[in-house]
């Protein structure tokens, strides 16, 4: 496939989430303006993520030394394929989790968390791939007036289209680290897939707290 000419069409995007957080162990000093117990929190919150990418694009090919039967009569030809397609990428995913998480305060710069948490799933995750075009060849031994003078062998197709559904129940570990500056926040965490131990997340991000 030509990247090249790949042209995107639509996207959308729309993500938006609620959190409730209780702190059930308070802040505790261990060694005096160097590292501190932060607390461990229970959180239990919902998330809805649903998007689509909508792409087209030109696909061209060439097939040496293949057959071509015409008039009960085999052809032995090299033949170009010029074609379009276009591709569509869609999802919509409804998350419930709840979390237990415990943080490390070191030098109140850096704070560290760990915890583990529990996401219901609900939602798809759907791929749409199709194209068409046309089989062309320029061997005069095809092309000739009394056979085939537009060189068209003929035409091709392809769809795929296939649907996913995400994990009903998924245990997760999850690790970050938070710098403060002041009333700047920088974030940086990974959220590991217990179940298969193979899918993780990494994700960044920057919050004001006043």
């Amino acid at each position: 496939i030509d990247t090249d000419t790949a042209r995107l069409q639509d996207f959308n995007f729309i993500s938006c989430g609620a959190k409730l957080r209780y702190n059930y162990l308070k802040e505790a000093t261990i060694l005096p303006f160097l590292l501190s117990f932060g607390g461990l929190t229970f959180s239990i919150g919902g998330d809805i993520m649903m998007g689509n990418v909508d792409v087209t694009g030109e696909y061209d090919a060439e097939y040496e030394d293949i057959t071509v039967t015409y008039s009960s009569i085999d052809y032995p030809l090299s033949a170009n394929l010029n074609s379009t397609y276009g591709a569509t990428v869609s999802w919509t995913v409804f998350t419930l989790s709840a979390q237990a998480i415990a943080y490390i305060d070191v030098m109140y710069l850096f704070s560290f968390y760990t915890g583990f948490g529990l996401a219901t799933n609900l939602g798809f995750f759907s791929t749409d791939f199709n194209g068409n075009g046309q089989l062309t060849t320029k061997d005069p031994t095809f092309t000739n007036p009394s056979i085939k003078p537009d060189g068209l062998i003929g035409t091709m197709e392809f769809e795929s289209v296939n649907s996913y559904m995400p994990g009903y129940v998924i245990p997760t570990f999850i690790f970050g680290v938070e710098i403060n500056l002041f009333v700047i926040k920088l974030t940086a965490d990974t959220m590991v897939n217990l179940a298969n131990r193979s899918d993780v997340t990494l994700q960044g991000g920057v919050r004001l707290q006043l």
